[in-house]
């Protein structure tokens, strides 16, 4: 069992590092703690995003370029979807340091667009998204 002490100091110097990465860089980064676990890699929502994006044709530039092009924006929005349903334990704010966005406003907005997207039948959307969905399913699965 962890001691409040311990998580104060982790907070602390997790606190340091994220001032330090800001003020070194003009970023804001979150940085997260797990515990640890045996590894697993269908717990491991990176390994989900990079699957996601390897089903449509992209790399892991998706989440580290922080381009704005179409395709890039669509595979975000459906990886934050994916992400709320398959790991619930996870904050809207986790979700964006795992996309690279800006703060949970932003996945707010993902999980918005993308069940406006699904109730329109978009047809390039869908495409993408059932891509993502026909890859999460069979990684789940196996």
């Amino acid at each position: 069992m962890t001691d409040i002490r311990e998580i104060n100091t982790i907070n602390m110097i997790l606190s340091r590092a994220e001032n330090d990465i800001y003020f070194k860089t003009g970023k804001r980064v979150f940085l997260l703690v797990a515990p640890e676990r045996e590894p697993d890699d269908k717990r491991d929502p990176y390994v989900m995003c990079r699957m996601i994006a390897s089903s449509n044709g992209e790399t892991g530039e998706v989440f580290t370029s922080g381009l704005r092009k179409p395709v890039y924006v669509k595979i975000r929005q459906i990886c934050a979807y994916f992400l709320k349903q398959y790991f619930p334990e996870m904050s809207l704010r986790d979700i964006g340091t795992v996309l690279g966005l800006g703060d949970h406003t932003t996945v707010i907005h993902c999980l918005q667009k993308v069940s406006d997207m699904i109730e329109s039948e978009d047809v390039v959307f869908m495409k993408l998204f059932n891509n993502a969905l026909e890859v999460v399913t069979q990684w789940i699965k196996e």
